[in-house]
């Protein structure tokens, strides 16, 4: 009773802290209600100490744990599952790196560990039907490229 009595008289001023993690090493970081809503990025006392500053995100421009791809570009693990995803929905077979102007492949190994089940099984069956059209066409080439050739009918 005694400590109802006393959270009913503390000033109606008091500041409320809402519990969030860090973007970069995921400790927990209390947050007043002012600050959470005006900083995206959360950052631990640790890790703002830091001489460089953390790593920032090339798709939602965090602060984060980057993923490090070969070309020397950097997303957050969210970013680039999501943007891996959306591409394979979108019909693509070969997923490079989501940086303007970088062509480089994403390699096999890190989209395993990263797309979900779902999306790796229709990122397969892209590269299958892919697969499919390219010898299509390379027959079909054939064909007209010699008139007098047998005909190919494909299955």
């Amino acid at each position: 009773a005694s400590l109802l009595a006393r959270r009913e008289s503390q000033p109606a001023s008091m500041t409320e802290y809402t519990r969030q993690s860090c973007h970069v090493c995921r400790r927990a970081v209390w947050k007043d209600a002012e600050h959470a809503e005006a900083n995206r990025a959360v950052l631990c006392a640790a890790c703002c100490k830091h001489s460089e500053p953390p790593p920032i995100c090339g798709i939602c421009f965090d602060p984060c744990r980057p993923v490090h791809l070969g070309c020397r570009h950097s997303f957050c693990e969210d970013c680039l599952r999501t943007t891996a995803t959306v591409a394979i929905e979108e019909g693509r077979s070969v997923l490079s790196c989501p940086e303007p102007g970088c062509s480089r492949t994403l390699a096999e190994p890190l989209l395993r560990t990263l797309l979900p089940e779902a999306a790796a099984r229709r990122l397969l069956e892209n590269q299958n039907a892919r697969t499919r059209d390219w010898s299509r066409s390379i027959l079909e080439g054939a064909a007209l490229a010699r008139p007098d050739a047998p005909e190919v009918r494909l299955v």
